[in-house]
């Protein structure tokens, strides 16, 4: 027996699908499955060559990809999330199985003729109109220049894609573009078309709405984007937005100019830097913009982009620090929050990977960064509400690292049997002293010592200083590979770990 999809689905752009089922029951050796069923390569973010222009909100996480080669994925494919709900390029909203990020991109149609942007025409560049982080991409399609412009709205779950067409030519043409709502068929079960408004939208695990700000018509799952007639040397516009979680009617009621305003002034507060070096000003300003697009209004971070999907305290407390430093004032104080509430509990102990691990095991370093990520909101804010509103837990996170399994007395240095790339045990790792938990402990301790000056408890930061103190004169001035408090030691792990070969590293 053989039972085979029609052939036409062989056809269907790269990627496509055909799977052929011959059960042969009596002899199944004879006849091994046949599927030629293969996912997508856009589904990888490390593919070759790959890069990402990463734009969000807190609200709405979005990505537009960069391919040099059709086998590495979509050349200028666009992946899309709630920045809440952390996922795989898998599980982004607009990724297809087997067509991967190919229905994401804007096409034009001219004068009968179809064009996608390829990557050797293709200029994808920052611009900051205003202040406003937004992504330009420059290509051409026959003898038309197309700019598409993307930015999200600071306060809005929205991606606003402006594109414009110039007519180069010599003589008039007539143009259209396309633009799909496909799916995620694994998140969004139901899917509606409203034809008098212009108005694709999916829902299931989310909602997204699809619509045009200028003339379009309504297809089953694309919007006909109409430019109409171009003259010579001329150039027509249109604005397609897509919305998570937002409807079209809560949009449109507040607008695109007040919302626009509202991203003007957001951005115009945040740091700036200038230098007579483009590649540095580059650096600063993409990751600003980054620092809004990685961090969700709830302080929720993934610490991988599409990786993890959960969160580290090393991590957040990294962002938080940038984000004071930068002007993001709302960013750090939501992560700080969010690591208060779920991520530090009440003895200090500090979450890593979502989740709290035995001591022999636990990522120390974490406590160090977190009491610089709190020491840095307050000197660059001079806002110390959350130092009050916390402070026996900014305390326990303080004392954690001073407690008799890792504390060694004699030394001042922590120890335990996990190493910074989380090696452990199971790896032949042997208790001992990481270089990055003294590190981050020495910055940190000194810091907390400026803390509870603050907070008028002396015997508190005496207590941190002289911990700091110790700690970083055994960590600076004594050899590796000789003896700590007359036991030898030697070191490995890329000269980052200590490990006594004496298991009693405090005999």
């Amino acid at each position: 027996m053989s039972l085979e999809r029609r052939d036409f689905l062989k056809y269907v752009g790269v990627g496509a699908i055909a799977t052929t089922i011959r059960p042969h029951l009596d002899s199944p050796q004879d006849a091994p499955l046949v599927n030629e069923q293969n996912i997508h390569p856009d589904f990888r973010s490390n593919n070759p060559g790959l890069e990402y222009y990463i734009l969000g909100n807190g609200l709405i996480l979005t990505a537009l990809q960069v391919s040099p080669k059709p086998e590495s994925g979509t050349h200028c494919g666009l992946l899309v999330s709630s920045s809440e709900h952390f996922c795989r390029k898998l599980s982004t909203y607009l990724f297809h199985p087997e067509r991967g990020l190919q229905n994401t991109r804007f096409t034009v149609n001219i004068d009968g003729k179809g064009y996608s942007p390829e990557y050797d025409k293709t200029s994808i560049r920052w611009e900051y109109p205003d202040n406003v982080p937004t992504i330009v991409v420059e290509w051409t399609a026959g003898e038309c220049a197309i700019r598409e412009e993307l930015l999200c709205p600071i306060n809005d779950s929205a991606l606003v894609r402006t594109v414009t067409v110039q007519n180069k030519s010599s003589v008039a043409v007539k143009v259209t573009g396309t633009i799909l709502l496909y799916p995620n068929l694994m998140f969004f079960d139901e899917y509606h078309v409203d034809r008098e408004r212009g108005t694709l939208a999916a829902t299931g695990y989310a909602a997204m709405e699809l619509f045009c700000l200028n003339e379009a018509t309504p297809g089953d799952r694309h919007l006909n984007v109409l430019f109409g007639e171009i003259p010579a040397g001329g150039k027509k516009t249109s604005t397609v937005v897509l919305t998570v979680n937002h409807p079209r009617a809560k949009f449109e009621k507040k607008g695109l100019p007040a919302m626009l305003k509202e991203s003007q002034k957001y951005w115009s507060q945040r740091a700036t830097c200038e230098t007579n070096h483009g590649g540095l000003n580059h650096l600063f300003h993409s990751a600003v913009a980054g620092i809004r697009s990685a961090v969700a209004h709830s302080g929720k971070m993934d610490a991988g982009i599409w990786q993890y999907n959960f969160e580290w305290v090393r991590d957040q407390s990294m962002m938080a620090a940038a984000s004071s430093v930068c002007g993001h004032s709302d960013i750090a104080e939501a992560s700080l929050l969010r690591m208060l509430d779920r991520s530090i509990d009440d003895e200090g102990r500090a979450r890593d990977a979502s989740r709290h691990r035995p001591p022999e095991t636990i990522e120390l370093d974490q406590n160090g960064e977190f009491l610089y990520a709190v020491w840095t909101h307050w000197v660059w804010t001079g806002n110390d509400a959350i130092i009050k509103r916390y402070w026996p837990k900014i305390k326990a996170a303080a004392n954690f690292v001073l407690r008799p399994e890792f504390l060694n007395p004699a030394t001042g240095l922590v120890k335990n049997s996990r190493e910074f790339w989380e090696r452990d045990t199971g790896f032949g790792v042997k208790e001992g002293y990481e270089h990055t938990y003294q590190v981050w402990n020495i910055v940190g301790l000194e810091l907390a010592a400026d803390l509870a000056h603050h907070m008028k408890e002396p015997a508190s930061a005496q207590k941190w200083v002289e911990a700091s103190r110790k700690m970083k004169n055994s960590f600076l001035n004594r050899n590796q590979n000789t003896r700590v408090d007359g036991i030898v030691v030697e070191s490995t792990m890329d000269n980052r770990w200590i490990c006594p070969l004496q298991r009693d590293i405090g005999a």
